[in-house]
């Protein structure tokens, strides 16, 4: 009896974003923080970039190793971008 080889799939790719009282966002799959302030954290997940803007923002929950991000403060946008590679420093990328 022949059997065929398993094929190995990569992992599908996923993603969860929680955001509670535009005040407490947690999400999976991050897999860098670029830079952050009290306006804005930049992270890249396996979904591209993120930017979270707000006021007041910080980071509560930093956990790469398991793709966790959480972050605390008046949210007032969230942003999906599928730029990878940086153009220009942190202020030149969240403030065009």
């Amino acid at each position: 009896m022949n059997s065929m080889p398993e094929i190995q799939h990569p992992p599908k790719k996923s993603q969860t974003l929680e955001l509670r009282d535009r005040k407490n966002l947690s999400m999976d799959g991050v897999t860098d923080v670029r830079g952050f302030d009290e306006n804005a954290v930049v992270a890249e997940s396996e979904f591209g970039t993120v930017t979270v803007e707000g006021h007041g923002l910080h980071i509560t929950v930093l956990d790469l190793d398991h793709g966790k991000l959480a972050v605390e403060g008046e949210i007032t946008g969230i942003y999906y971008s599928e730029e990878t590679k940086p153009k220009g420093g942190f202020f030149s990328r969240v403030w065009k």
